[in-house]
């Protein structure tokens, strides 16, 4: 009578087949799949299936160190730290169709595990970012060789503005991030940083970011969160391909490399669209695009071929090498 049950005796290459129901209970996935041969854990076709934490449990999946599991087709609430959580090497894991909101953290948190597919997803209204890609710990093992795409990420943040990103990466490697839609999210619509000599770092394309920052119900600033489209650095950034993504309608920036290291490897951003970002007040520096640089440095970045239009300044900070755009 509970998906838990299930999960205890599950084996590799089998299916957990889950009917209709509302279930009060955070799963723990026990035992591992192999390729080829995963343990899958999936709404019955047809059905909707709802794990409610009634915020008294911590996750609706906790995943420890499994690999080779797929999560498919449910509806996540209520927990207490986040839908979905993915921990100590939890590689090879799939989660798509699942629609996790009004979670207190993030609906899809992932400590270090890698090899990851997260897709066709919706993750919105919860208290932190959307989908976030996280170190495991102080060690920095940065999330290897995942993939998020084809997700909706929107109006996340609504108990902390500052990790209410709709798609947050703080550390990965080879990481794609691509056809993501994402709005109306406190902070950022993408917050991608890490630092890595290997490229690219992260590669984004083919997103589209607009009001982030914003609420959509009045078309006002929200005052706390950065509400940048795509925000690529913070510090600790570089190595990373920004390409054909479209950033409209944002509080602050469609595009921010924000203080970049100067000894990070360039950024790269080409064939991308920013257009109507920072033209309702409410942040201090406002444009389609905005390069970043410590101690004014700004060789940092390669841009080419963007087109900004109806921003609040056509160009807010020089960039250095292989500028060649249209502001």
């Amino acid at each position: 009578t509970t998906i838990q049950a299930a999960a205890n005796v599950v084996v590799a290459g089998e299916t957990v087949f889950v009917k209709t129901g509302t279930y009060r209970e955070e799963i723990t996935i026990k035992r591992s799949g192999a390729s080829g041969q995963e343990i899958t854990f999936k709404a019955n076709p047809g059905d909707k299936v709802i794990i409610d934490g009634e915020f008294t449990r911590n996750r609706g999946f906790l995943n420890d160190g499994r690999s080779y599991i797929v999560i498919e087709g449910f509806e996540i609430i209520n927990t207490n730290q986040a839908g979905i959580y993915l921990i100590n090497a939890a590689n090879y894991t799939t989660i798509r169709h699942c629609d996790i909101h009004h979670n207190v953290g993030s609906a899809i948190l992932n400590r270090g595990g890698d090899f990851l597919l997260v897709e066709y997803n919706a993750t919105r209204d919860n208290g932190q970012s959307g989908i976030t890609l996280n170190w495991r710990d102080t060690t920095l093992d940065f999330s290897e060789s995942c993939i998020v795409r084809r997700n909706l990420s929107y109006n996340n943040g609504l108990d902390n503005p500052e990790a209410g990103d709709g798609i947050s990466v703080s550390g990965g490697i080879d990481c794609i991030v691509e056809e993501n839609l994402c709005w109306g999210n406190i902070d950022d619509g993408i917050d991608v940083s890490g630092k890595t000599t290997r490229k690219p770092s992260i590669e984004l394309s083919d997103i589209i970011a607009l009001a982030d920052g914003i609420d959509l119900s009045t078309d006002t600033p929200i005052p706390d969160g950065d509400g940048n489209g795509i925000k690529i650095g913070t510090n600790v950034g570089g190595s990373h391909v920004v390409h054909h993504n479209i950033s409209f309608h944002n509080k602050r920036a469609g595009f921010d490399q924000d203080d970049l290291d100067s000894d990070s490897p360039r950024n790269q951003f080409y064939n991308n669209v920013a257009f109507d970002n920072g033209n309702l007040e409410g942040a201090t520096v406002r444009a389609g695009f905005i390069f970043g640089g410590k101690n004014n440095e700004y060789k940092a970045a390669t841009v080419m071929n963007n087109i900004g239009w109806n921003n609040a300044r056509s160009e807010e900070r020089r960039v250095g090498k292989e500028c060649r755009s249209r502001w």
